[in-house]
């Protein structure tokens, strides 16, 4: 078709056709190629939402006996003594807060930072699932253990991780 619209018999458009009308726009070219850009860390978003909804059922009891001890608790409590000028203070200052929190923030949106978390978390739940309940005693057991490449590949990165520490805080 090539840039052409293919009209039907009955003068309707084809869906691809309209679909091809909206890739047009700059809009949601813009759009779409954002999110490409920022396809590693909407994986992460992915997983993370994935897993929260896998604990819907744990998450919503907790969140219901959480509620229910705050009602009871400020049930008989004697709000009248809760100091608003201080709560305004304090939401004020976290809203002042925000551009310290975006500095912090920002370059964990960085593609090979979502990358290195991603990797760290899957290695996280890896460990917490085969947790030894001993740890290998005694320093010829840790010589040992450095020689599985998995072991020696872990232990290098944080090796780098602590260079990398070093070389921002001088």
């Amino acid at each position: 078709m090539n840039g052409s619209v293919a009209v039907t018999g009955d003068g309707t458009r084809s869906p691809a056709d309209d679909l091809r009308a909206r890739l047009d726009e700059p809009q949601v070219a813009a759009s779409l190629n954002s999110l490409l850009d920022h396809a590693d860390l909407l994986a992460i978003v992915v997983v993370a939402l994935d897993g929260f909804l896998a604990r819907g059922d744990v998450i919503a009891d907790s969140l219901a006996s959480a509620i229910g001890e705050i009602t009871a608790s400020t049930a008989s409590a004697d709000l009248s003594k809760v100091d608003v000028r201080s709560l305004a203070r304090t939401a004020n200052s976290l809203a002042e807060s925000g551009p310290a929190l975006t500095e912090l923030l920002g370059p964990l949106s960085e593609p090979h930072t979502v990358a290195a978390l991603g990797t760290l978390a899957g290695a996280l739940g890896d460990a917490q699932r085969s947790a030894r309940t001993a740890p290998p005693a005694g320093a010829l057991s840790l010589l040992r253990a450095l020689r599985d490449p998995d072991v020696s590949r872990g232990v290098g990165f944080l090796l780098e991780v602590a260079r990398a520490l070093g070389r921002r805080t001088t």
